[in-house]
């Protein structure tokens, strides 16, 4: 299936069957070709944070879709499957409960653990800027990585507002690309 895509003209007249077309059927399009594709999709985590210290979120209560088993169920995270190295698109996102100490570092990241050197992470993060206020502060991840048949992947945090913090995650994914 083909995408089209229209470009409206100024002050034309929007029918249904012209909304259907560009909507509908482009929709359609665009999840027939990611539908077949590789993924793991895992849902809402509740983590405490120490101050200084990177913590992993440890716990995910519920997996949305899991399609070559990248996720055991039993641990806190994803491993790609044996005969699928390639490009995959990571997200973590979630928020970090509000706190009086404003203006400090918190960043969310993934720990990748690599088949070729099992010891060692290497880690990625997005840091929030230091000037954020006392609310709640939403922080999303989102990466292309090349990843080998084998290697791990964990949602990481850190923080340094002098106290632990509550991070809550929406969501853990990964969808092969290439």
């Amino acid at each position: 299936m083909t995408i089209n895509y229209r470009t409206w003209s100024l002050g034309e007249i929007v029918t249904a069957d012209m909304l259907n077309a560009e909507i509908r059927d482009n929709g359609n399009a665009l999840v027939a070709s990611i539908s077949d594709k590789p993924l793991c999709y895992l849902w809402d985590a509740s983590q405490s944070c120490t101050n200084n210290t990177i913590t992993e979120i440890s716990a995910w209560n519920q997996t949305l879709e899991d399609t070559d088993g990248f996720h055991s169920g039993t641990n806190a995270y994803m491993t790609i499957p044996a005969g699928m190295s390639g490009y995959y698109m990571v997200t973590v996102y979630g928020y970090w409960n509000s706190h009086s100490s404003a203006g400090k570092r918190r960043m969310v990241g993934l720990d990748r653990r690599s088949v070729d050197n099992p010891l060692s992470s290497l880690y990625r993060w997005v840091e929030s800027p230091n000037d954020d206020q006392n609310d709640y502060f939403h922080q999303e991840m989102t990466i292309l990585m090349h990843l080998l048949a084998g290697d791990t992947l964990r949602a990481v945090l850190l923080q340094n507002s002098g106290t632990s913090l509550t991070f809550t995650a929406s969501q853990f994914s990964i969808i092969k690309v290439a």
